[in-house]
């Protein structure tokens, strides 16, 4: 068994925890991120090859941190509540395109309707305080 698996899968969660920090303190933490954990040679190519893709594409490339940083992120964190929604409106996950355009014809309707209602002055729709709860537990682990 390979003695060195914990650390690649730590160095692999510290990569996808980069989302978790603020713009600024990414590229800081990169430089010492950026190097993998020792391994064996044929897996320690693969992760500098890797660490290569994540530094010209995520870091330094098109799809700068100022994308995908959810440090200052209030909002929902993943699309899984569209998903969710749409699973549940469409009883199936893979709706067929008529139905699927039948529907997205209504509900651009209701946007429309909504943003004009937004518009004339009518107060937004509360979030659960759940959610409401969560993002206040998040926001203060930010700040601690």
């Amino acid at each position: 068994m390979d003695k060195t698996l914990p650390y690649r899968r730590r160095w692999l969660r510290q990569i996808i925890s980069l989302s978790a920090l603020p713009e600024f303190a990414i590229a800081h933490i990169w430089r010492w991120l950026g190097v993998p954990p020792p391994c064996e040679p044929s897996t320690y190519g693969k992760a500098l090859n890797f660490a290569s893709y994540v530094d010209r594409t995520c870091i330094n490339g098109d799809f700068h941190p100022t994308l995908w940083s959810h440090y200052d992120n209030l909002g929902p964190r993943t699309t899984n509540v569209a998903d969710n929604g749409l699973n549940s409106r469409f009883g199936m996950p893979h709706p067929s395109l008529r139905v699927f355009l039948d529907w997205l014809q209504k509900h651009q309707y209701e946007v429309q309707c909504r943003g004009i209602q937004l518009a004339a002055g009518r107060s937004p729709k509360p979030r659960r305080a759940t959610y409401v709860t969560l993002d206040a537990q998040l926001w203060s682990a930010k700040l601690a």
